[in-house]
């Protein structure tokens, strides 16, 4: 029996010398699988079949199936698509003006890698720009100046201004402006100022009151303000009376 013998294969030996005496069986391999799906959608990938110890499976202590559970092969599709990619940018070009302002321009190509087989060009533009500053085609030049401005003021001191303006020329984009002032002030006087001087009396105002104590007023004005004011009242004034008021009279009775 099999507890005899401590050995599987000697006992695998003498079983089959005394048939009947054990049990023991080696396994065998079912035939291979379907192959599964090429695991790409384009180029080379790979495909595998499978197959299982089970035609016999091994029985006690019987040798498992000898050999590869897994076959693999190669499976070739179709070329993949090849995407367009940006190769690196070309150096900035020259300016397109020679002084102000002018556009230089650098370009690129869908080249890394080309596009081919159905893939997609290139996103974006083949060629990008930017503003470029060169030095000034004109600078900028004063006009003469002009007249002088009235005098603030018509006597004693005041001042006076004249300007000029940077349009002779005038400075191109990036021409250099102007050095110096645009406004120029100074002191003016068109003579001293006169003093001022009283005017006459006007006659008496009406007295306040009809009868009994009132009062009236007298007024004058001062000719000129430009000068010193005139010193003095501009008014004066006076009581007056035109007569006593009628008495009140009382009925007896």
């Amino acid at each position: 029996t099999q507890s005899t013998w401590a050995n599987a294969h000697r006992s695998k030996s003498y079983c089959r010398r005394f048939c009947g005496l054990c049990s023991l069986r080696d396994g065998g391999w079912e035939a291979w699988g379907s192959w599964s799906p090429c695991d790409v959608t384009c180029d080379n990938g790979t495909q595998t079949r499978t197959r299982e110890c089970t035609n016999p499976a091994p029985v006690d202590c019987g040798d498992n199936c000898v050999g590869p559970d897994k076959d693999v092969k190669t499976c070739s599709l179709a070329l993949c698509p090849v995407n367009g990619g940006w190769a690196t940018w070309s150096p900035w070009g020259g300016c397109s003006v020679t002084c102000d302002a002018g556009l230089q321009h650098r370009d690129r190509v869908c080249s890394n890698p080309y596009p081919s087989r159905g893939g997609s060009q290139c996103a974006g533009n083949t060629r990008d720009d930017r503003v470029c500053l060169m030095p000034g085609c004109l600078d900028g030049g004063w006009s003469s100046w002009h007249t002088w401005s009235s005098c603030t003021r018509s006597c004693d001191d005041g001042i006076q201004s004249r300007s000029r303006t940077c349009t002779s020329p005038i400075p191109s984009l990036t021409g250099k402006t102007c050095v110096g002032d645009a406004l120029q002030v100074d002191m003016c006087s068109l003579g001293k100022c006169s003093d001022g001087g009283w005017s006459s009396w006007h006659t008496w105002s009406t007295c306040s009151r009809s009868c009994g104590d009132g009062i009236h007023s007298l007024y004058r004005t001062c000719t000129s303000s430009t000068g010193n004011h005139c010193g003095g009242f501009t008014q004066q004034t006076d009581a007056c009376n035109l007569g006593k008021c009628p008495g009140k009279f009382h009925w007896l009775i």
